[in-house]
């Protein structure tokens, strides 16, 4: 009998005599993280017994582990030095399988005697064959049902035991578990929790090159759309991901960076510039950030719970600065490191497995970011749901901002229909940075905030100042040809964004075959205070034809400062009966915003491709809502139909439109409103 399959016979022999007994061999002294010699003459019994269930119910969204943990999973005997299992029952549950009541027995004194937190310390009954509770422990899901679900998947081992481990710990934690039939392992995969997931190609080969069945099941099971796949730039050992990257955030990423002199420079290189290259889910690229391991430390396999970050250290000179990396990248979380028996591709990430909330309080929100043009509000919108099934604590829903630099103010979150909830954040008219995170709670006890440590990490976007005007002026000419004789009509919208009562004096500048300026008169506006005008200007039957153009301005045209909006463009035909003749103008004025309550709300503006604008109602009433380019030709209707009072949201799919700016014009019973957005490509 050959040498080989005699060994794979005792193995199997011994493995099950070994089933029967209290602390099986293999137990107190674990399998490796490779496969030994016998596994890999077992290779065929992977996946076996392995029973596939329907996918959960959708939208399916896998949760990142950089959202909230309730515990982490470890094994017993211990991977991880007992000081680590202290600090982390400081903050979460800390579940431990053990094989037995004595195995318990051993670990709860040897936890008392390292000060961890008994209230903190769980333990689940289950045999397992080694200690890398990442790479067999489940992922996590929330699912149609809104119930956070476990995911059991086929482990990249024959270990019966370890891939066992996810439907036992679905049990103890009485969550639903679905099984998608992939193999994969969880040191190789990374997720944003936004629909985003990482893997070396090591999820090709060892699901037989089918790519198309592998994104199929993870778009069914874990509602993943955006699959990266990359090489591994530390070659063919065991390929897994999270021993040189990781997510961070939404849109950053750690990569592991190595001298030059090292023969895999270029790969790790390659594969920082791809992720870099990449658009996170919120549509900008990925911050990539470096840590430097000149001897195979592995600081990228470090492990976020909650506001803590745990990093792998080797007691090197390199230890402090890959700490600060961390600390630079991730503001506002506690970043620790702990020395233990770690390997260059094997550290304390692949020994501890998070356990998803199972009773979650959901915040997400697509950030605004980069620079914006000067607007009196920007609306803002997060999904807020409560996984517990407990009901959101409605006087505790805030949008928190901080405007150059002033202290933090709060503004009430509004249902804006469904789990969506918005509020209107005010500018500084004299531009500067913008802060800000949104809080939540529900009557489970559970406060959330988005982003998870809130000011700390308040996202950031910067306003451009108005121009030295404190009033805002938009406008909409609502045909842009007109014949001798005939009239346009404009529908203008002043407002004073300053806090101070403010003078205006509205003009209307024409160039073209006659060329005049016009008055349409002067006042002074309270704080806060809008005034909508319809502004009618007829053509005399005297004027020659040709095309005007026209810009509607607001300040003081004496002083030099004025606020305007872009040219329109008007289009005369006839004959010329003459020259010298200036418009006549028509202005109906009336209160604004009889019928809409608030502002039209833009989120986002500027835009990429697509916006909401959100606008309330005070009553039922017809409602028109359409878009104009800056000529004044109509580009879009996005809303024409009677409305019921309440809030509205209207979609703008933008695609096939140049980038430029854009108006919105909203006709609400015989009110109007009117605005700019801005369209980036």
């Amino acid at each position: 009998m050959p040498a080989r399959l005699l060994a794979a016979l005792l193995f199997i022999a011994t493995l099950g005599s070994a089933q029967a007994q209290d602390t099986p061999w293999y137990e107190s002294d674990p399998l490796p993280q490779t496969m030994t010699p016998e596994e890999e003459l077992r290779r065929d019994e992977i996946g076996l017994g392995f029973a596939r269930s329907a996918p959960p119910p959708g939208p399916v969204r896998n949760i990142a582990e950089f959202e909230r943990s309730e515990a982490v999973l470890v094994r017993y005997p211990l991977g991880i030095p007992l000081n680590l299992v202290a600090a982390l029952s400081e903050h979460v549950r800390v579940i431990t399988t053990v094989a037995s009541a004595s195995q318990e027995n051993q670990a709860r004194s040897a936890y008392q005697n390292a000060g961890v937190t008994m209230a903190n310390a769980d333990f689940l009954r289950a045999r397992t064959n080694s200690i890398w509770t990442r790479d067999y422990g489940p992922f996590y899901v929330a699912d149609g049902n809104r119930e956070i679900s476990v995911i059991d998947f086929i482990y990249n081992r024959p270990r019966p035991n370890d891939n066992a481990v996810p439907s036992a710990l679905a049990a103890h934690l009485g969550t639903p578990l679905y099984a998608m039939d992939l193999v994969h392992t969880g040191g190789n995969y990374m997720t944003d929790g936004r629909g985003v997931s990482a893997s070396t190609d090591l999820v090709w080969s060892e699901n037989g090159f089918n790519e198309a069945l592998v994104l199929q099941t993870m778009r069914d099971y874990l509602g993943i759309d955006t699959y990266h796949v990359t090489d591994d730039p530390q070659g063919a050992y065991i390929q897994h991901i999270d021993t040189w990257g990781k997510f961070l955030d939404v849109d950053k990423v750690v990569i592991t960076q190595v001298p030059t002199s090292d023969s895999r420079y270029q790969d790790y290189e390659d594969v920082a510039a791809y992720f870099a290259a990449q658009p996170s889910a919120y549509g900008t690229p990925y911050q990539v950030y470096r840590v430097y391991s000149p001897s195979g430390q592995p600081y990228a396999n470090a492990l976020i719970v909650n506001d803590r970050v745990y990093v792998p250290i080797s007691n090197s000179s390199w230890d402090d600065d890959a700490l600060d990396v961390y600390r630079a990248a991730m503001p506002g979380y506690e970043v620790l490191g702990f020395a233990g028996s770690w390997l260059s591709t094997d550290a304390l990430h692949c020994r501890i497995k998070e356990v998803a909330d199972t009773g979650l309080l959901s915040l997400q929100h697509q950030p605004l970011a980069g620079e914006i043009g000067y607007q009196p509000e920007v609306a803002l919108d997060v999904e807020i749901v409560p996984y517990s099934g407990q009901p959101l604590l409605s006087d505790e829903l805030f949008l928190v901002y901080q405007a150059e630099g002033a202290p933090f103010d709060t503004l009430a979150l509004q249902p804006a229909g469904g789990d969506t909830f918005s509020a209107a954040l005010p500018l500084p008219a004299s531009g500067g940075e913008v802060a800000y995170y949104f809080s939540a709670a529900d009557a489970s006890g559970r406060t959330e905030r988005f982003p998870l440590v809130g000011p700390a990490g308040a996202r950031r976007f910067t306003v451009q100042p108005a121009s030295g005007c404190a009033q805002r002026l938009t406008a909409t000419l609502d045909d842009a040809t007109a014949a001798p004789g005939e009239a346009i009509t404009f529908t203008v919208t002043v407002s004073n964004d300053a806090s101070t009562a403010a003078p205006v004096d509205l003009w209307l500048d024409a160039t073209g075959p006659v060329s005049a300026t016009l008055d349409l008169g002067s006042g002074t506006l309270p704080p806060g205070a809008e005034v909508t005008r319809m502004v009618r200007v007829r053509v005399p039957g005297s004027a020659p034809f040709g095309t005007y153009s026209l810009a509607l301005n607001l300040g003081d045209a004496a002083a030099g400062v004025v606020c305007d909006t872009e040219p329109f463009s008007l289009a005369v035909s006839g004959d010329a009966l003459g020259a010298g003749r200036t418009f006549e103008v028509e202005q109906n004025f009336f209160a604004a915003r009889a019928a809409i309550a608030g502002t039209v709300r833009l989120a986002p503006n500027p835009f990429a491709q697509r916006t909401t604008l959100t606008f309330d109602a005070n009553t039922d009433a017809d409602a028109r809502l359409a878009v104009y380019d800056v000529l004044g030709r109509e580009v879009a209707v996005v809303l024409d139909g009677p409305v019921e009072a309440g809030t509205h949201r209207a979609a703008f799919d933008a695609s096939g439109l140049a980038a430029g700016v854009y108006v919105y014009r909203l006709i609400l019973g015989d009110t109007v409103q009117a605005g700019r957005m801005t369209l980036v490509r």
